[in-house]
Parts: C-alpha cells; structure tokens; sequence
C-alpha cells in the first residue's frame, strides 16, 4: 500500500476542500466543507483510517466509518439499493466496531424489520444481497476472511406473502374498456400507461412532460428503488394517447384539482371502480405489471428483454419472478410442426 497523504486547501468561494489519495486505488479523492475546522476533522479522520498498512486495524472501526469508505471506493455498489433497509441498518449497527458486529443481532434486527414493513421472504433477500457488497468488500480488502451473514440463510423458495394475480390480454382489455366508461379522464390514463409500460404504480405517478421524447419515441422511467433511468420503447397505443392527451402541468397525470396524484387518491379511485365494475380476480396496480412480464413471455419475449423493461438490475430477480410459466400456459408444448 502506498504513503496516504491529506490536505486542507481554501478554495476561492471561502470553502475549505480536504484532498487525499487513496492508497488502494490511487484515485484523489475531494471533499468540501464550510468551515476550516470541520475540513480538518474529516482530514483526521481519514489519516486514522489509513494509518497502518495491515488491513486489520479496521476491525476496530464503526461501522458507519468503513460503510462511508466502501462508498468511497466502489461507487457503483448496491449496498444502498434499498434505502429503508440501509438507513436502518446504519442507525442501527453504525457506532459499533467491526469485531463487535453479532450475525445473531443483525437476524433479529432484520426480523422486526420484516414484521415491521410487513415485507415478503424475497424482500429479505434482496436486502441481505444488498447488504453483502459492503462485507464482501471487506473481504476484498482482507479486513475479514468470510461475511457474517454467511451463515443467515433466506428461504428463497417461500411463496410470496399474497398470490400473484397474472391477468391474461383479454382480461386486460376489458378492465380498460371499463375504467374507460368509469372515468376516462382520470384512472383511465394512468391504467392505460401502467398496461403498455409494465412500470410501478408510483413511476408512473411521477411521470412528467420532460420525460416523453416523442421524437425518439422513448419514455424516460425513473426507478423508485434507486433513482436511476431506464428509456423504454413507446408502443403505438401509448404513443396516439400521449400525443391526444392535455398538457397543463408538469406532471402528466394530475388531479382535478391540477395537483400531482397521490397514491391514496390513486386507491380510492381504484377501490371504486373495483365496487361497480366486480371482477373474478382481485387485481391491483402491480398486477398489471406482472400481467405484462407473464404476456409478454407467452408471446415470445425473452428473459433479458424483459429484464431491461422492467428495471431489474440482475437476471437473477427476473428469472426468480417470472421464469417458471405454468405447464397449462405454454401455447404449443410440442417442439414439432408434424
């Protein structure tokens, strides 16, 4: 590992700036502080980090301090992929020492986490998966020899807390044709997106204008777990409504009242359509995205297609979701043509 050097710099706006390189990476890392005293601080605090060459010393670090390295060093990791969960897990485990961290505590800390957000088995999983790109970072650096949630094992065969209701073409298009009759201007838009996009109820409440390129035919859809962008293709039916349809806010769907809906507003709207047009399943906003990956497999799509319109960041989760068709569902199950 190479000499780590700091300084403390007063840039010309009257802000100090602390400069280091890292010693793993060699890349110069920058950081801006108001006051002269704080840029110090963070100038101490990163000389203590780095102030032995054996990786081991950071076993007496909190875990908050090696979490704001691990950040530093690998920008593109997950571990805060699921914000609810990683900011509980900092307030939580964020002044305790590495060594001091109990794979026992970390269980029952995830389990009242799960009782309290009423999450599904695979929701757990995905956060530990999260969770695991800063220990196996560790691991990396030689700081630990194997993760401490090795051994916190998730049943990633349990079924989902509700069954998933896959709602076939002809389903769908009545449900539209009567939401249309319901309320045309209002759920009837919304819907009608939710149909053509597979996208979450609340990345289409978002929506705005600036997002429609109707040139390039794509829709900009932000991901709500991780802020990122994902363009998508716009359909022929999608692009005729929003090429009809009312520009009078930023937002493209909006309330009487002109305001962004809200997902309660969105519900009860949801809820009185479902009380006079009665249907056979008991379907909801995300089932229209499950309808959408469970037609468009039947139809021929494929699992990495499907990946990328959806907005997962593995084909892991795809494949974990949707890739298992029922026996009865497969149009043609034989492989010949005589």
């Amino acid at each position: 590992m190479k000499r780590q050097n700091t300084s403390v710099n007063q840039l010309q706006n009257g802000k100090y700036q602390t400069s280091y390189r890292d010693p793993y990476t060699n890349k110069r890392i920058r950081k801006r502080f108001d006051t002269y005293k704080d840029a110090r601080a963070y100038e101490q605090q990163i000389k203590n980090l780095f102030k032995n060459s054996n990786n081991e010393h950071l076993q007496s670090l909190k875990i908050k301090e090696l979490m704001e390295l691990h950040l530093q060093r690998c920008p593109n990791t997950h571990v805060d992929q699921r914000r609810i969960a990683y900011e509980s897990f900092l307030e939580y485990f964020g002044d305790i020492e590495l060594r001091h961290f109990s794979t026992v505590e970390f269980k029952n800390w995830l389990d009242r986490l799960r009782i309290q957000h009423d999450w599904a088995e695979i929701t757990v999983g995905h956060i530990k998966g999260c969770l695991n790109h800063f220990f196996n970072y560790l691991i990396d650096e030689g700081v630990i020899s194997k993760s401490p949630l090795e051994s916190y094992k998730i049943n990633r065969n349990a079924p989902p807390k509700s069954p998933r209701v896959f709602l076939t073409a002809d389903e769908i298009k009545l449900i539209l044709e009567n939401v249309k009759l319901f309320s045309p201007n209002y759920l009837y838009p919304i819907l009608l997106v939710l149909v053509h996009t597979g996208a979450r109820r609340q990345e289409i409440i978002n929506l705005e204008w600036k997002d429609v390129d109707l040139v390039k035919n794509i829709l900009q859809i932000t991901d709500v777990k991780n802020g990122s962008s994902r363009p998508i293709k716009i359909s022929p039916t999608l692009r005729k409504f929003l090429e009809e349809h009312p520009r009078v806010s930023k937002y493209i769907f909006i309330n009487p009242l002109g305001e962004k809906i809200g997902r309660s507003q969105l519900f009860r709207h949801i809820q009185a359509f479902k009380y006079s047009y009665p249907f056979h399943k008991d379907w909801t906003c995300h089932s229209f995205r499950h309808s959408f990956a469970y037609n468009f497999l039947k139809k021929g799509g494929q699992m990495y297609e499907l990946m990328a319109v959806l907005g997962h960041k593995n084909i892991g989760l795809t494949i974990n979701l949707y890739g298992q068709l029922r026996s009865e569902d497969v149009e043609n199950p034989s492989p010949y043509d005589f």
